[in-house]
């Protein structure tokens, strides 16, 4: 049988299952809009348990956030090693174009501007995911030599510059005109880059909006959230529900404590894998 007809038909008898986390874990196993049926049809408080994930599987594709986390993870792989050129000039004939631009990308991660300069002679395509590469490195050098080769950027190259918490390189972006999005802040709160944070903020690039707290709660940076709520940033009820679906119970205690507001039952719902965070919540009071 396989696994995600095995999921429904335990989902299904869940007088069977002795143990709640048991069987939220099957049902996490499902596609999304199959875990969140599947729930629905158990009880009312398994109802209440699917409303809490799709409401926060809304909240962070509303904020692009799939697609960022897959993009964090591209930057991730090419932080682990860099290649040499002869290595490259070896291989470049087998490479197809998507190859040869990630192979290229790898050299504008690790600021490799002779490499750079061949691969883009030797037909890799101009593309901004390059400059995002460079960006994402904090290699400066590396970015002013593909933009002068006619490489485009675009939000991408901001956020990547933020995800890694590289100033220097941001402070460049923003006096050279390049395209700006929200995302560069989430990412500079998410990952806890309070340094940049200020700067954008400072720069009139921080919109004072409940997505930097939540991004911020949901990364678990408790100095981001004071820095945040000091310089008058909104916040709302989603930044307690990442921050319990995250389990993150110190950034939950303060949120509370300060004033945050919540959803105690969606947080408690989105909190089922971490018991600690589950045994705080159910000992607040409604």
């Amino acid at each position: 049988m396989p696994d995600e007809q095995r999921a429904v038909h335990v989902a299904a008898a869940p007088e069977a299952v002795s143990h709640p986390e048991v069987l939220a874990l099957i049902l996490e196993r499902l596609p999304d809009g199959a875990q969140l049926v599947t729930a629905g049809a158990l009880s009312r408080g398994w109802r209440q348990w699917a409303a809490a994930r799709a409401a926060g599987a809304a909240l962070r594709r509303r904020g692009g956030e799939p697609f960022k986390a897959i993009f964090g993870e591209r930057l991730e792989r090419l932080a682990a090693f860099g290649l040499p050129l002869w290595f490259a000039r070896r291989c470049w004939p087998r490479l197809t174009a998507p190859q040869r631009l990630a192979a290229a990308s790898r050299a504008a991660y690790h600021g490799d501007c002779e490499q750079l300069r061949w691969a883009l002679a030797a037909g890799c395509p101009r593309d901004a995911y390059l400059c995002a590469a460079a960006a994402g490195g904090g290699c400066l050098e590396a970015l002013r030599f593909l933009r002068a080769e006619g490489c485009p950027w675009d939000e991408e190259t901001g956020w990547a510059a933020a995800h890694g918490g590289h100033l220097e390189v941001l402070r460049w972006l923003h006096g050279a005109g390049c395209p700006w999005g929200a995302a560069t802040c989430h990412m500079a709160a998410r990952r806890g880059h309070l340094d940049v944070l200020r700067w954008l903020h400072g720069a009139g690039r921080a919109r004072l909006n409940a997505p930097i707290f939540q991004a911020a709660a949901w990364g678990g940076h408790l100095e981001v959230l004071k820095w945040a709520r000091g310089a008058g940033f909104a916040w709302d009820r989603w930044a307690c529900f990442l921050a319990a679906e995250a389990g993150h119970l110190e950034i939950l205690r303060w949120a509370r404590g300060a004033g945050c507001p919540w959803d105690r039952a969606q947080c408690l719902a989105a909190a089922q894998r971490h018991p600690q965070v589950v045994e705080w919540i159910s000992g607040q009071p409604e």
